[in-house]
């Protein structure tokens, strides 16, 4: 079942127009240069930029879902996050529970444990390493639970040995029945840890299908203007510049 359908979805001057289907359990990573669209199109989705086009969650319009229930069903990872309070991390973690209105302790320390920051429960947000919030930040969407999950370099400040645990938790979301839209920059981890694409070039062509579909030496080469070689038949797949 389609979770989620984007019609002509755009942001003038940010964002060409994207018609794209996610359905539930699979993981769609949005590729492509820098200045592309990706975060805007995630932005877009989740309400925070106003855009042209039409969204539909679940066969109902996205616009005109009731604002709770947007926010218990659709959530966003920012790319980056300016820490402007200094609150424990698992206060930070609770923040996830707020559209549901509780404060389930259960999920909270399970979030915090499958994000690798329990240990650092009662430590200050604000004092944590760049990789140690970005796992926090994991953990407040994991004790969210949202049924669409929107991840815009969720990586991008991890090691690693962090971009691994938290790709492996992402894809175990999705294997879970939850939906995952990521967008990275990493074309190898796209190709290995995502069901399908969503190619922006940055010059308002899009390309969305299987990853064998859009991982084509000639479109990535044409969309990232390098030369690259492409291999999907070993694990991990290789995708390299000359």
């Amino acid at each position: 079942m389609a979770v989620i359908e984007l019609y002509e979805l755009a942001v003038p001057g940010r964002l060409a127009p994207v018609s794209l289907t996610l359905e539930a359990g699979r993981v769609l990573g949005v590729i492509g240069p820098n200045g592309s669209g990706k975060s805007t199109l995630l932005q877009a989705i989740a309400g925070v930029l106003p855009c042209s086009g039409r969204v539909v969650y679940r066969g109902q319009v996205l616009s005109a879902m009731k604002s709770d229930e947007r926010a218990r069903r659709i959530a966003l990872q920012p790319q980056f996050v300016e820490v402007a309070w200094s609150l424990p991390v698992r206060s930070v973690v609770a923040l996830g529970r707020l559209p549901w209105g509780d404060e389930d302790e259960e999920r909270i320390d399970q979030a915090m444990t499958d994000a690798g920051v329990f240990h650092l429960a009662d430590r200050a947000v604000d004092r944590l390493s760049g990789g140690e919030q970005a796992r926090v930040w994991l953990a407040r969407l994991l004790a969210h639970e949202p049924e669409l999950w929107l991840a815009d370099e969720p990586i991008v400040s991890l090691d690693l040995k962090y971009q691994r645990m938290v790709l492996d938790r992402l894809r175990r979301y999705a294997d879970d029945g939850g939906s995952v839209m990521l967008a990275i920059h990493d074309l190898a981890l796209a190709a290995r840890y995502c069901d399908r694409l969503c190619l922006l070039d940055g010059m308002g062509g899009v390309r969305t299908g299987t990853v064998e579909d859009v991982m084509q030496e000639s479109v990535l080469s044409r969309a990232f203007d390098v030369p690259l070689r492409v291999d999907l038949g070993v694990q991990p797949p290789i995708v390299m510049a000359r």
